[in-house]
């Protein structure tokens, strides 16, 4: 009788050491920030007749875009699901071909987008947060009239009480993403610049 209660304790011990561990593993799950550009496809005329080379690269040497700091703890650096140069580049890429571009290895001119900044700052109180983020990313264009330049920025601020929750740090990026590279896209001195 002691050695069935005894197994009967020793068999309870287990499976709740069992869905104890399981419980913690995936409380503990690592959290990663989801990029995603949601681009429209329209049709557009924009770039119709032209071609170029089309390059993208992260000049960022930082594999993460959240960083939660709270006072007197090393920073919370959340990483991303993919890099940014698959999703701004693939998304960029495609709208430009969308948009009437012939992304052609041979051709004489170029259009090479890097990323130069992309981070979001998020300051943790014991009941309040704020957060600064920025993405600024820089368009060089190469064609027979020469070398044009621009930079766009897309910069924000917002607080709220508790803590930063990250599905609307993700959502608010992605969104902010998706509006500066429709800026890009439309915008009409890179579209001049390139010759047909």
């Amino acid at each position: 009788m002691k050695n069935n209660f005894l197994k009967t304790i020793s068999n309870k011990f287990l499976i709740i050491a069992f869905f104890t561990t399981i419980l913690t593993a995936c409380a503990n799950e690592p959290k990663q920030m989801v990029l995603s550009a949601q681009i429209p496809i329209y049709n557009s005329i924009a770039y119709m007749g032209k071609s170029a080379k089309i390059k993208i690269s992260d000049l960022r040497n930082k594999a993460y875009i959240i960083a939660i700091h709270r006072k007197g703890e090393a920073s919370e650096l959340i990483p991303v699901s993919r890099s940014l140069v698959d999703v701004i580049g693939g998304s960029y890429k495609k709208a430009l071909i969308n948009s009437g571009l012939k992304n052609s290895s041979s051709s004489n001119s170029s259009i090479h987008l890097t990323i130069d900044e992309a981070k979001i700052d998020v300051d943790q109180k014991m009941v309040t947060y704020k957060t600064v983020d920025q993405l600024t990313l820089t368009v060089r264009v190469t064609s027979e009239k020469g070398v044009f330049t621009k930079t766009f920025n897309n910069k924000g601020k917002s607080d709220g009480g508790l803590s930063a929750d990250l599905a609307v740090l993700e959502r608010n990026f992605n969104q902010n993403m998706t509006k500066l590279l429709l800026k890009i896209i439309n915008d009409s001195e890179i579209q001049e610049f390139l010759e047909i």
